[in-house]
């Protein structure tokens, strides 16, 4: 049989279509499916042991509600809120409860700065702890007392070290129910204290020492614990990242403020101190700008009560002179109407004023202001007219008494103010108040195993399919026979399956570096047999049509199966009643003989040589009309 030129150009008909079809996904991942399957277990046995030996999350809560300030001043409610201020917006109480100086003074009150861990066992240690449900601390497992197995728990309340050990590990040790030891980073004792009593230890450097005074211990005498200090600052920045304020609604003045965290008792109270040192911040600054209000109105009281004064005499006299006592019903009813129209008007350029200092002048509310005002004018010119027809003294006289009302209604407005502020910079009324206190959480809020389980397992498939696909990328196979008769124009004579029980059967061998299964022998029906019946047909008709009645069997690569189907193919030739002498020419790595059962020397190499004849190196297999010559 002659080979086709390798340099013939290509059929215009290579290859199919550059679409993929749903079928075609299909197979490469049945293909892959052991790649498939083996990223995916990987992936989901790590989210597996994630969500079996992650640390649960506590989140307790706290609701706050924003309280908006209310005018309080009778006549003057906006000269009131200008003077008093008004209430930060909610924006603003959420960066105040997140600021450097509520968390500071939070640290301080839980000296949160100071880490206290149980030294658990590696891996498991965590695990056992969390699900120890006793009433007291745990006992030791394994013989290993040093470490915690539950609900061991030590209070510091003061632990002083010099700048230079910060973020440092100490150990403290339990020694008893009310003592304990305590090492440096370097394993050296340091000294042993009691709870309750102030321990300090030379530093090493003049002037540092260190100061420690155990609250409380609850723990199994052996525990050691790791006692870490941290910066005020770095302290400040942690419980920064696991606070959380928001709006509970749109402009509902109502603030969740939660805080996470490992241990639920810890949690809770620091953020109980988180509470309790915003709320002081609040009253606080409420109480400082109260101080500055209350001085600037006791500088205007003098004169505003020299203007009381001052609007009295001018009507006492004006009355004396010209002998004018009271005014009728109808000019009475006229004051009146000028005294609040007046007013209004006060009030009315005050709050525009206010609304061009925070809006702007483009600001519709502005506008709206100034068309109030516009229309208090119109109607106190209107106002003006009817005063204008009163004799002369009722209206000099009602002049006078509409100044004299201006004048006493704002000094009593000024009073009032200087009350209430006085109530506010007593420090007991503020814009913040307590709705819910924490509560230390049951159960934890995180992390959601399900979801972990359940999304490692989606993305272990992704992946594995993923994988897949790039295999299928770069390593190219032929896997339609069309493509090899449009590629090179040659017949496909027979597709053989891969063959399982071939596989089975060799791995089943105790060596196989002396003897491998011959297939068509030990198992006559299995596909890959069947399928080499076929290929024998077509060999029986095309080998009698060429020159030389040779047919030779390679491949690209090793191990793609042609000793497997060289031997099967010449057995199933001889059971036909052919004459078949099988040459094994891989004279690096031939191993044709371990089907037959031959010995491998002399071969085909020896016969090229010239040290044997042909007569030697072609043996017998016992299989009527088939010999083999080994490599």
């Amino acid at each position: 049989m002659t080979a086709p030129d390798s340099t013939l150009p290509p059929s215009p008909d290579d290859g199919a279509s550059d679409e993929i079809s749903l079928a075609e996904l299909v197979d490469i991942l049945l293909d892959a499916r052991r790649l498939v399957a083996g990223v995916a277990g990987a992936i989901f046995l790590i989210g597996l042991l994630y969500a079996l030996f992650a640390a649960p999350v506590y989140t307790p809560s706290a609701l706050l509600q924003v309280n908006q300030k209310a005018g309080g001043l009778s006549g003057l409610e906006t000269l009131s809120s200008m003077l008093e201020g008004t209430a930060l917006p909610v924006a603003a109480e959420i960066q105040l409860a997140q600021s450097s100086s509520v968390l500071r003074a939070a640290v301080e009150a839980q000296r949160a700065d100071v880490l206290v861990r149980p030294r658990r066992f590696p891996l498991f240690g965590g695990l056992l702890a969390r699900r120890y449900r006793g009433a007291g601390p745990a006992p030791a497992r394994l013989g290993l007392s040093g470490f915690s197995w539950g609900k061991d728990h030590v209070t510091i309340s003061r632990f002083d070290v010099p700048r230079r050990l910060y973020d440092e590990d100490f150990r403290l040790t339990v020694t008893g129910p009310d003592a304990y030891r305590l090492q440096d980073p370097d394993g050296a004792t340091l000294f042993a204290g009691r709870v309750g009593a102030v321990a300090r230890a030379d530093s090493g450097m003049a002037g540092d020492s260190i100061v420690v005074l155990v609250a409380a211990i609850d723990a199994r005498p052996g525990v050691s614990f790791t006692v870490r200090r941290l910066d005020r600052q770095e302290a400040v920045a942690r419980i920064a990242d696991r606070l959380r304020v928001e709006e509970q609604g749109a402009q509902s003045g109502i603030l969740r403020m939660t805080l996470s965290g490992g241990d639920p008792r810890t949690a809770t109270d620091l953020l109980a101190a988180i509470v309790s040192a915003d709320v002081a911040l609040n009253r606080s600054l409420r109480s400082q700008q109260a101080a500055a209000q209350i001085d600037f109105l006791q500088d205007q009281l003098p004169l505003m009560q020299a203007r009381v004064d001052s609007a009295r005499r001018r009507l006492g006299e004006y009355q004396s002179k010209h002998r004018v006592l009271n005014l009728s019903d109808e000019s009475k009813a006229l004051l009146d109407r000028l005294s609040a129209i007046d007013q209004a008007i006060t009030t009315a350029a005050l709050q525009r004023a206010q609304l061009q200092q925070q809006f702007g002048a483009a600001s519709p509310a502005l506008r709206a202001a100034q068309a109030q005002q516009d229309t208090l004018q119109q109607q106190r010119a209107q106002l003006e007219v009817q005063v204008a027809r009163l004799p002369g003294a009722a209206q000099s006289v009602l002049q006078l008494q509409e100044n004299l009302a201006v004048a006493s209604n704002l000094y009593s407005g000024l009073l009032t103010s200087i009350q209430q502020l006085q109530v506010v910079k007593a420090g007991t009324v503020g814009d913040l108040s307590v709705v819910d206190l924490p509560i230390e959480p049951d159960r934890p809020s995180g992390p959601p195993r399900l979801t972990i389980l359940i999304v490692a397992l989606l993305v272990g498939l992704f992946v594995g399919a993923l994988a897949a696909f790039v295999r299928r990328a770069f390593v190219q196979r032929v896997e339609d026979p069309a493509l090899i008769e449009a590629r090179f124009r040659l017949p496909v004579v027979a597709v053989l399956p891969f063959s399982v029980e071939q596989s089975r059967r060799e791995k089943a061998l105790p060596d196989r570096r002396t003897k491998e299964p011959l297939l068509a022998e030990e198992n006559p029906h299995d596909p890959a047999v069947e399928a080499m019946r076929g290929l024998r047909t077509s060999l029986h008709f095309l080998v009698p049509a060429a020159e030389r009645p040779v047919v030779c069997i390679s491949g690209p690569v090793s191990g793609v199966g042609k000793s497997f189907i060289c031997a099967n193919l010449a057995r199933l030739a001889a059971d036909a009643g052919t004459r078949v002498l099988v040459l094994d020419a891989d004279m690096r790595r031939g191993h044709l003989h371990r089907y037959f059962g031959v010995p491998r020397e002399p071969g085909l190499s020896a016969l090229l040589s010239g040290t044997a004849d042909a007569a030697s190196v072609i043996r017998e297999t016992g299989v009527p009309n088939l010999r083999v010559v080994t490599a």
